[in-house]
Formats: structure tokens, sequence, C-alpha cells
């Protein structure tokens, strides 16, 4: 039997507390008062409480609020086997009042998430916020200074930075926690969300162009061969076809040259007109509202998919190299080690990079990814390509 457990924290501690716990096991719910105000509870009370939830995490199945949260807070262990799925709901802001008041609010959250079903994607989400609370933890040093990036989700399940941009650094003195580790390897996916678009149509030349390099190169390589005369450029093609898709003009050249994949969006957006959602590769629905268009949801399909890629991938490449991840960079990965170490990390993520829905779709689709290695952040340099 599936568990949904609602916790109201106080996010202004860090780490989170946990003011009070709201569980449903069936049709019974149950109260768990921890460290919220006007409680009268003692601190061994508190505490008992917290480890006999913290043990139903460990055990049941369970659909939380906020997995990263309840990670901090209740110090779980990303290398334990926990059946956790996130519901991915927005947070309530906890009020000072009486304990009735912290029941109706914990009720309220708790009612988001019996709207919530424990799908695959969920747990996938799940496994990857315990990773990232890790790399939270651990940090990074910059500029001979320690910084703590925060990781948040966007709507389509990309992550961001906030606190210290990791994503966005790009002065060379960024370095590990661990002084000995002072070599990076840069896994980078090319065109990730093309190929998405890949995968999902089965455009023959979208495929193809995977084979021997990326859309953009591939299109702008025919289009002179026909014609071109070498005046056409890799991103001459890459800003026709992102022009393209991020306007929903189906009718560019770019939508021309892969006409495949424009039959499959033209049905896409009917679909979307049709029913109110888009759906990812791993079924996660995106609905229109009235702050999301039709545009918004056909760019969720590719940005949603590969998310769920990038957590399938951080989690595995987690349970082999806990200590050596440095950070997740949208579409790449960087870790660091030792010179000696570099051949063994390239030869085993380089696999999960490359088949990151094993195990979760059964045609296993391909990402080709890029490997680059340096000694500095950014100025590393390109090693091989993994088809």
């Amino acid at each position: 039997m599936d568990i949904r457990l609602y916790t109201l924290f106080d996010h202004g501690r860090s780490p989170p507390r946990p003011w009070c716990s709201l569980i449903l096991r069936g049709k019974k719910a149950k109260f768990y008062p921890l460290f919220a105000p006007k409680t009268n509870l003692t601190l061994h009370e508190i505490l008992q409480t917290k480890q006999e939830l913290k043990e139903i995490i460990q055990s049941e199945v369970v659909l939380l609020n906020d997995v990263k949260a309840h990670a901090l807070a209740f110090e779980l262990k990303s290398q334990e086997h926990l059946n956790l799925f996130e519901a991915n709901v927005e947070p309530l802001i906890p009020s000072s009042g009486t304990i009735s008041d912290y029941k109706k609010q914990c009720a309220a959250g708790l009612k988001d998430l019996l709207s919530r079903k424990t799908d695959d994607w969920r747990a996938v989400l799940a496994r990857a916020q315990m990773v990232y609370r890790d790399l939270e933890e651990r940090g990074i040093v910059y500029q001979n200074n320690f910084k703590y990036p925060k990781y948040g989700l966007t709507y389509t399940g990309r992550s961001k930075t906030s606190g210290f941009n990791i994503q966005g650094a790009t002065d060379p003195e960024t370095y590990h926690t661990n002084p000995h580790y002072d070599w990076m390897i840069h896994f980078d996916w090319i065109a990730a969300d093309l190929r998405v678009a890949s995968i999902m149509s089965q455009d023959s030349k979208l495929l193809k162009s995977y084979e021997e390099s990326d859309p953009y190169s591939y299109m702008a390589n025919v289009l002179n061969k026909v014609g071109g005369k070498g005046l056409i450029t890799r991103n001459d093609c890459k800003s026709s076809i992102f022009k393209c898709l991020y306007s929903l003009n189906l009718h560019g050249s770019a939508m021309a040259f892969y006409p495949e994949f424009k039959e499959w969006a033209v049905e896409v957006i009917k679909d979307i007109h049709k029913h109110g959602f888009s759906s990812s590769i791993m079924d996660r629905k995106f609905h229109l509202d009235k702050d999301r268009t039709d545009r918004t949801l056909f760019n969720a399909i590719f940005q949603g998919s590969v998310a769920h890629a990038m957590q399938l991938a951080l989690t595995k490449i987690a349970h082999i190299y806990p200590d050596n991840i440095m950070a997740e960079t949208h579409d790449a990965v960087v870790l660091a080690g030792e010179k000696h170490v570099i051949p063994d990390i390239v030869k085993n993520v380089s696999k999960i990079m490359l088949n990151p829905f094993e195990g979760e779709l059964p045609d296993n689709p391909v990402f080709p990814v890029r490997v680059s290695i340096g000694n500095r952040w950014r100025k590393w340099k390109h090693y091989k390509v993994f088809r």
C-alpha cells in the first residue's frame, strides 16, 4: 500500500526543520507534531517522533511532498534503497498559530498529494533529489572559498542552481572540495533535446544524423552538397531549427529538411489543443493553463524528457562514484578525480551517459556523449565522442 506523507517545513533553517507531518495510509490519517511552536512537546518526544517517521520513510513506499527536504531533515542516506516518490508540489509556508492551524495546513498539502500518482518518473526524480542533496552538502571550491549551490527544478524538471550558480560559473578557479581530485572529466550530451525529438518522432534523417554527427552538422553537410557551395554553416542550421521549434513555425525550412519530425510535431500540437496536455518520454504530463501556452507544452516534451535522462544518469553515476561528482550543468555532468582514475571514470560514466534510459524504456535509446578532460574549470580539452 502506498503512503502519502506531507511534512510542513521551516525552510528558513538549514537544514529545513520539520514542523509537523501528516500521513495517509489507506483511509487512515495520522498527525505527527514535531518542531512546530506551541506543541508543548519535550525534545525527547520530538526526536522519538522523528525517528518513527524516519523508519516509515525507510521501509515503506512513500510519496513525499519534498524528498530533498525530508532527506536533509531526517538524515536519509542516498545509498540506501528507498522506495520514495517525489510529488513535486509547491511548498506551503508555515504560519504561526495553534496545533489546529498546523493540522489544517498539512491537510491542505496532503490533499494536493492525493492528486499525484506513484508514476515511474516520480521515483526517478526522488532518487536524483538525494544526489542533488549530496552535491549541495559537499559544495565546491571557488576562488579559494567554499560555495554551496542549491539545486532546484524548473517547471519541466530541468535543474537550476541558486545561492551560487555553479551551472553558470566561468572562472577557471573552480575545483572539487577534495584537493587531491585535481582533474575534471566533462560528459556532455550532443544536442540532447533533438535526440529526444528523433526518438519520439522516429524521423529517419534525424536518427541518421546522430550516427554521423549531430542534426545541425548533418543538415549543413547535406545542404552544401546539393548546392550550398559550403556557405551554409552548422550555426545557420542550428538557428533555423530552433527558430522553428520555439516559434512553432512548423513550415520553416528546417522542418522541411526533417519532414517526419514535422508531421509528428503537427500531430502533437493537435493533441495538445484537443486534450490540454503534452507528455514526456516517460509519460509525465504537462498541462495547459493561464501561464502556459501550447508552445510551452511542446518544448516541455523535450526539456522534460532530457530531465528524466539526466536524473537517471546522475543517480547511476552516484552509485559508482558518489564522491567524484562535482556538478550537474544542464546537459552535462562534471566529475573530478586523481589522474590515474580518469580512464576508469571515462569508461564507466560514458556507458551510463550513452544509455540513460536502460531499464526504463524497452528500446534503450543511445544518447551520444562528448567527453573532455582538463585540470581547470571549463578549460578541459576534447577527448572523445562516444556513440
